[in-house]
C-alpha cells in the first residue's frame, strides 16, 4: 500500500523522471565524451536501417539545438532510448530489429507494445517470446 500511495509522486514535475532527464543533459554539457560514445553506439550499425540512421540525424539536430533543452529534455532522452533500443534489436536479430525500427521510428509509429502494422512477420516476434519464456 505504501508503494502504491507514493506512485503519483513520479509523475510530477520535481519527481524522478524529470530530474533524470536533466541529469542526462547535465551529463551531455558537463562531459562530451557521453555524447561521444552516444553516437559511437549509433555508428555501430549505421547504415543496417533507414529509419534509425534518420533518427540519428534528427537527433544529433535537437541535442545541438540548445534553446530551451530543458523543456524537451523527456523527448530528448525518449528519442536517446528508443534509438539505442534499436541498435540493441538490429545487433541481436537483424529481421526483429527491423519491425522493431518500424513500430518505433517509422511513419505509424508508435510507444505501445503491441502496435505493429499488419504487414509485420509476427511468427518470429512469437517464436523469440517462447523461446525466453
Amino acid at each position: 500500500p505504501r508503494l502504491y500511495r507514493q506512485a503519483p509522486l513520479n509523475s510530477i514535475w520535481e519527481g524522478s523522471g524529470n530530474i533524470q532527464c536533466l541529469d542526462v543533459l547535465r551529463a551531455l554539457k558537463r562531459e562530451p565524451e557521453t555524447r561521444d560514445a552516444l553516437f559511437a553506439e549509433f555508428a555501430s550499425v549505421a547504415r543496417t536501417n533507414r529509419l534509425l540512421d534518420r533518427h540519428v540525424v534528427k537527433l544529433a539536430v535537437e541535442l545541438d539545438d540548445k534553446e530551451n533543452s530543458e523543456l524537451r529534455s523527456r523527448t530528448l532522452v525518449e528519442a536517446m532510448a528508443v534509438g539505442l533500443q534499436a541498435v540493441q534489436m538490429l545487433r541481436t536479430d537483424a529481421d526483429i530489429g527491423e519491425q522493431f525500427c518500424e513500430a518505433r521510428l517509422g511513419e505509424t509509429k508508435s510507444r505501445n507494445f503491441g502496435t505493429l502494422n499488419a504487414t509485420a512477420a509476427f511468427r518470429p516476434l512469437i517464436d523469440r517470446a517462447l523461446i525466453t519464456l
